[in-house]
């Protein structure tokens, strides 16, 4: 199935595929603050009950019509959950590898609304704060990092999604305050301020209420401010990378695995955390494949159950991030360029079963 596009500075749209496994899995693996892990499955079935395919050659995703009925709470929820799967599948065509919540890095005490992102990770040194004067009140809703093509350098962007029923085709210009929300943040490691080389606003279009299917296909657009950028330091994008992972960890419900991840993170820098993970963490391989096997998320994708777990690159990945020793951010290095070499020969999903960049896997019975 298909959605329009329209890429960054174009005026013209091109038909993109993508499988509702894939869009699912970006919201079964993203950050929910708040949300039981009981409600997470309704929330990725809702996909299902969203979208559709039209009657058109090639097919394309559109909308429901009963979309227009629900009440003016639950459509700003619905507009909310399509909105951030369609910005993750941009980001992830963008050639963005790894992300996480901008909140994760933006409160002064690093706690935050979601259960996970709490104490474990507090001490890790990168920091994301409003710029001064500030030009909005909101703050966007991704910092994503992902190494440059043809070099070994990593930069980062920030993204924010918009779910709107208005039209953002043709020569539709980015509302102010979009573009404002996305220039409010500051990405900082160890009080060394790094420039991202783009900010982008991702939105997309929801319009039930069209009475032909092909006015409600889903349209999404995005906008890009770009910066001359430095590439990050080594331990700055490390900290990304293991922020990455670390979502990915709470995601599944792999506690030991995200408080071993945090403690690899700090070992470089504090005795007390290598001390820690040499007692707690000797057996690595075994204490990732046990939780491994209870970590698997199935949900129910229409009339079928779709599973989601960590794959084997995944777990090799979180074996060697959960690894502390002398060579460990030349390892991490080593690894990112894996997961963008795999984003670079990756075809396209649209089969039942796969495998992403991250080491995530899918599969639809």
């Amino acid at each position: 199935m298909n959605y329009r596009f329209y890429d960054v500075a174009s005026n013209d749209h091109i038909l993109k595929p993508v499988s509702m496994q894939k869009l699912a899995s970006h919201i079964a693996t993203d950050w929910i603050p708040g949300v039981p892990k009981e409600a997470e499955p309704g929330f990725v079935n809702i996909l299902s009950e969203l979208l559709k395919s039209d009657t058109g050659s090639p097919p394309s995703w559109c909308i429901r019509r009963k979309v227009a009925n629900f009440d003016r709470q639950w459509k700003i929820v619905t507009s909310w959950i399509v909105g951030i799967a369609f910005c993750r599948e941009v980001m992830e065509d963008f050639g963005y590898q790894f992300w996480a919540p901008v909140s994760a890095f933006s409160s002064a005490t690093r706690e935050t609304a979601a259960s996970g992102w709490t104490e474990t990770l507090s001490r890790l040194s990168c920091d994301v704060k409003r710029p001064d004067p500030p030009t909005s009140r909101l703050l966007p809703d991704y910092v994503a990092a992902r190494e440059q093509p043809g070099s070994h350098d990593v930069t980062i962007a920030f993204f924010e999604s918009k779910g709107t029923r208005d039209a953002i085709g043709g020569h539709i210009l980015l509302k102010p305050s979009w573009r404002r929300q996305a220039q409010n943040a500051e990405f900082s490691y160890n009080d060394t301020f790094f420039e991202p080389e783009r900010r982008v606003v991702v939105g997309t279009r929801l319009f039930p209420s069209a009475k032909r299917p092909k006015n409600r296909c889903l349209v999404v657009r995005a906008w890009n401010s770009s910066t001359d950028t430095v590439a990050l330091s080594t331990p700055a994008a490390c900290s990304l990378v293991v922020q990455h992972y670390y979502t990915l960890c709470q995601a599944f419900g792999m506690e030991e695995t995200a408080h071993a991840l945090s403690l690899a993170a700090r070992s470089t820098e504090s005795q007390e955390a290598r001390e820690a993970l040499a007692v707690e963490y000797v057996d690595v391989a075994k204490r990732l494949g046990r939780e491994r096997e209870r970590s698997s998320k199935e949900f129910v994708i229409g009339d079928r159950r779709m599973i989601v777990r960590i794959g084997k690159f995944g777990e090799e990945a979180l074996a060697l991030l959960t690894a502390a020793d002398s060579g460990r951010e030349k390892d991490i290095r080593h690894l990112l360029s894996r997961v963008a070499e795999r984003q670079r020969s990756a075809k396209r999903v649209t089969h039942e079963q796969f495998e992403r960049p991250d080491g995530v896997e899918v599969i639809l019975e």
